[in-house]
């Protein structure tokens, strides 16, 4: 009687029996039967016999054993999969080993670390036939793992393929250096990187402007070298040319293998040529007319730099004297941001190009201050450069005039002129520069004028404004204005009460009509010879009439 168990289930392979050639015969007989235990398996084997007679045997034991000839299965996953390049990686890690087999013993697994430190292995846990380990890698290092294994009848897990990879946690160094602040020289930052792990094509570097795109600057790669585990990148200098001048943001952002980042940045000015200047309307409609009669309304400068400005002066000179203004009284000044650029509006008062004048009665009155001006806005900015509107070309030059041209006419203070043509001689004088002078003729009782002769600016400076015009007979009586203008728009001569009145002719009567005084004295000299005359005869009458009577 077979008594067999296996905790699998399956059962071995009875054959059948054999005897020996005394079966039956003799209680010598050997009775032989063969079972084959080919399954895996925990077995309990026991067996008792009973004999043709009746008599019974006991095998007296239970034989215990286990059958395995399955290979062990092992398994290695992580919980940290995130490399940023291949085997590269910026935490730790843990393994967790997983051992599938029945017949374990958690001694015989043989772990083989290399590194910079030994990671921690934690105690088998089993449930059933699988067994689990973790491995915890959390020093930065570079790690290679294997692992081999034999249950206890011998199998060997398959060859393990041997893992590497590298632990960092570590950021990048980076260091930006040879440039801060202001500059008005070269400008060529040092940028010093360094990693455990380093890889030039982690290197971003880019510079912005506030006027100037986000991009990638040139390298002086004749500066620049590679270090041990990292490098020395020298930028190539910015060009010498104004447009260039901003406020610039370097930024360098450095990432290692393992995917640790760090970013710098630093603000800088590149300012070699200064201050710009512009002009507020009013100002700039008097620098295009460039003369006027006055300054109506305050005149406003405005100054951009891409730098602090840590001096200012204003001056203006008038006729070659030269006068600092004082801010607060003379003008005042407010700083602003435009564009990321300092922006400094600079206020003139008006009444800087006034003067105080007396007046007939004493009183005293406010007028325009006549002259040749020029403005000069003078600064120094934080990165050394010393500005000024007259360097940049932006030059401020006006002229004040509220004075009229003198005129003066010679050849018409007398008349009537026995002439067929009458030359009149003109003398016009301005404190400035005179625009024009044009003599005009009104004829007789007409209401307009008529042009006889107009001098422009450039005949007046080569005469020095002095010029003759002649003018034809003519039976009318002629009114003459000489009209003269200055280039601010200065005017005299233009109203009726300045015309002069003559008579130009060859006819006798027309001159004789003309001259009211000789005219009307005539009338008069010969009514009174008319009235003489009568009273005469009036008188002769009477005393005939008398002589008549007596």
């Amino acid at each position: 009687s077979w008594d067999i168990r296996n905790t699998e289930g399956d059962q071995p392979v009875i054959g059948a029996w054999s005897h020996s050639a005394a079966n039956g015969i003799s209680d010598a007989t050997v009775h032989t039967c063969e079972v084959v235990f080919a399954a895996d398996g925990d077995y309990e084997f026991g067996l008792s016999v009973t004999d043709a007679a009746g008599n019974t045997g006991e095998y007296g034991r239970t034989d215990a054993f286990t059958i395995d000839q399955t290979l062990p299965e092992a398994e290695v996953a992580y919980d940290n999969m995130d490399s940023h390049e291949d085997g590269y990686y910026n935490a730790s890690r843990t393994a967790t080993v997983t051992i599938t087999e029945h017949n374990f013993r958690a001694e015989d697994v043989e772990f083989t670390f290399t590194g910079e430190s030994t990671p921690q292995v934690s105690e088998f846990e089993s449930i059933g036939d699988v067994h689990t380990a973790t491995i915890r890698f959390a020093e930065d290092g570079n790690y290679t793992f294997t692992m081999d294994y034999r249950d206890l009848a011998g199998n060997r897990i398959e060859e393990f393929e041997e893992e590497s990879f590298v632990i960092d946690t570590e950021a990048p160094k980076v260091e930006i250096r040879d440039v801060e602040g202001a500059n008005s020289g070269d400008v060529q930052p040092r940028i010093l990187t360094s990693d455990t792990n380093y890889t030039a094509a982690g290197v971003e570097i880019t510079l912005e402007g506030l006027n100037h795109e986000a991009e990638e600057p040139q390298r002086d790669t004749a500066a620049s070298e590679a270090t041990g585990g990292g490098e020395t990148i020298v930028l190539a200098n910015m060009p010498v040319e104004r447009e260039y001048d901003d406020l610039y943001t370097l930024t360098v952002t450095v990432t290692d293998r393992a995917g640790n980042e760090t970013t710098e940045e630093i603000q800088y000015s590149v300012n070699r040529y200064g201050s710009v200047y512009d002009f507020g309307e009013a100002l700039d409609a008097l620098l295009e007319s460039y003369y006027a009669q006055a300054v109506e309304e305050d005149l406003v400068i405005h100054e951009y730099n891409v730098d602090t400005i840590n001096f200012s002066e204003l001056t203006v000179t008038k006729d070659g004297t030269a006068r600092d203004l004082a801010e607060g009284t003379d003008f005042t000044v407010e700083e602003e941001e435009a564009d990321g650029r300092k922006h400094y509006v600079y206020t003139l008062n008006r009444e800087i190009f006034t003067e105080e004048r007396q007046t007939e009665d004493g009183q005293t009155e406010t007028v325009p201050s006549d002259g040749h001006y020029t403005i000069t806005v003078y600064s120094e900015d934080e990165a050394g450069n010393r500005s000024s509107n007259q360097r940049t070309g932006d030059t401020i030059q006006f002229i004040i005039d509220s004075t009229a041209p003198m005129v003066v006419v010679t050849g018409l203070d007398g008349g009537p002129y026995n002439e067929t043509s009458h030359t009149v001689s003109i003398s016009a004088q301005d404190n400035m520069y005179l625009a024009s002078l044009r003599v005009e003729v009104r004829y007789g009782r007409d209401t307009e004028s008529q042009v006889i002769r107009e001098f422009t600016a450039e005949e007046l400076e080569e005469s020095f404004g002095t010029v003759s015009v002649d003018l034809p007979e003519d039976s009318r009586e002629q009114h003459v204005k000489v009209i003269a203008t200055d280039l601010a728009g200065n005017t005299v001569g233009a109203s009726e009460e300045e015309e002069i009145s003559v008579t130009i002719s060859t006819n006798f009567l027309v001159r004789f009509v003309s001259n009211r005084p000789l005219f009307y004295g005539t009338i008069a000299a010969a009514a009174v010879i008319l009235l003489g005359i009568i009273l005469l005869i009036v008188k002769k009458k009477k005393q005939k009439q008398t002589e008549q009577t007596k």
